[in-house]
């Protein structure tokens, strides 16, 4: 069973869906089951004990069993939150049918045999299965073809994307340059903790020592780790950001370009709109004027 936007005291026993649109909208130190949290459009900001996560569109994050943390969604901007709850021990069945031998599942069948999942609490880009999982459940869920049936089919997807982007995590942390595993797991957390800082203030002046400093890591061994960890410097990263920004703000929003340049983090119209065309392919206006078209 599937539900959606039940009362907070029912998630985890079943699978479950919120999603909102109010604002503002804010919940306070709540314990709750493993969920992916996910910004459809707008931008929240969930706090845990590890830090502060700031989610749009172009990342999601995963909060584990147990970790208590609040919320807080107050934007302008158009905004909507689609946030999949996992009932208690569906992901860890998943999990068991990925890697527990066929024999001992044949045993167990009811789920007796449980491997622990855990997850690595960061934002994530959307540049993985998970995402493309989100997209569809909430398109259903829109349309109104998201039967309980088709919901359950669509968690089971989602499940299994999301122990599959763990695994990308694992070999990650396993291609960190350091000799003991437990080196390699803190080297790549503070790598993440970087990361994260980024999506949380890319608007903000930002300076590579900034960033370095935030993941405890000198300069540059954090360039050099960064850009081996996630295929981008900090600097591209940044880029990325600030243009996948400025993007929505052009397509959602009638802020003129140049406040939108500036709102993004951009020092100069000239930088962001030469940056907007080598990422994208044309220039602001244009996309501006496509989109609508669209």
């Amino acid at each position: 069973m599937t539900l959606l936007n039940p009362p907070s005291h029912l998630l985890g026993h079943a699978n479950a869906i919120m999603s909102t649109t109010s604002v503002p909208y804010v919940v306070e130190d709540f314990l709750g089951p493993l969920s992916i949290k996910w910004m459809v459009a707008g931008w929240g900001a969930w706090e845990t004990e590890s830090g502060y996560y700031r989610v749009d569109p172009s990342c999601y994050l995963v909060l584990n069993r147990g970790h208590v943390y609040s919320l807080s969604i107050d934007t302008h901007e158009p905004r909507e939150a689609f946030c999949p709850f996992f009932a208690d021990g569906f992901v860890e069945d998943a999990h068991a049918a990925l890697t527990v031998r066929v024999p001992s599942l044949l045993d167990e069948p009811n789920g007796r045999v449980r491997p622990d999942a855990a997850f690595s609490e960061h934002v994530r880009p959307t540049d993985d299965g998970v995402i493309t999982e989100l997209r569809r459940m909430r398109a259903g869920v829109r349309s109104g073809v998201a039967s309980t049936a088709w919901l359950e089919d669509r968690f089971h997807g989602l499940a299994e994307c999301l122990l599959l982007a763990q695994q990308r995590v694992r070999r990650q942390v396993a291609a960190v340059p350091a000799v003991r595993a437990g080196t390699r797991e803190e080297l790549y957390r503070r790598l993440c903790r970087g990361r994260d800082y980024l999506h949380a203030c890319f608007a903000e002046r930002l300076t590579l020592d900034a960033i370095a400093r935030e993941a405890c890591l000198a300069p540059h061994h954090f360039h050099r780790l960064f850009r081996g960890a996630f295929g981008k410097t900090p600097h591209d990263y940044l880029v990325g950001l600030r243009i996948a920004r400025a993007r929505t703000l052009l397509e959602g929003t009638e802020l003129p370009v140049t406040q939108i340049c500036f709102e993004v983090g951009f020092e100069s119209l000239g930088s962001f709109s030469a940056l907007f065309h080598r990422e994208v392919g044309v220039s602001p206006t244009s996309f501006r004027r496509r989109a609508r078209l669209n």
